[in-house]
């Protein structure tokens, strides 16, 4: 089970980079966005980055790298501030789903068995 929810955790930030990314080439193609308060080539920027750094994320979590585990935590801190925000301006199934994705990341990556394995991956990084 804790298997099919970590494999649940890498698909959600695969498909939070496709969407921060697809956003970006939205902006830099012109196709209007949701409120844009700034530059549209910010936030394409802003969209290029982000969902290069889920992405990358996602392949470091695949890879039981420790770094990734931390990183994941950064964004996760964000992605419930923005949760919790969208949650109480506008309450709804998707923001309860992006909510309950959001904690999921934390529930699953904490886990005993994760764990284990991500720090099993550290130590095998070390002796080799």
């Amino acid at each position: 089970m804790i298997r099919f929810l970590f494999n649940a955790v890498l698909v959600v930030f695969v498909l939070w980079g496709a969407v921060e990314l697809l956003g970006a080439i939205g902006f830099l193609s012109g196709v209007p966005g949701p409120a844009e308060a700034g530059p549209v080539s910010l936030a394409a920027l802003e969209g290029i980055g982000f969902g290069l750094v889920y992405i990358i994320t996602a392949i470091g979590l695949y890879k039981r790298s420790p770094l990734s585990r931390g990183l994941a935590m950064v964004l996760v801190i964000f992605n419930l501030l923005g949760a919790v925000l969208d949650l109480a301006a506008k309450p709804g199934t998707i923001n309860v789903l992006w909510l309950g994705a959001t904690l999921l990341v934390p529930i699953v990556l904490f886990s005993a068995p994760i764990r284990l394995e991500f720090a099993a991956a550290k130590t095998k990084g070390k002796t080799a």
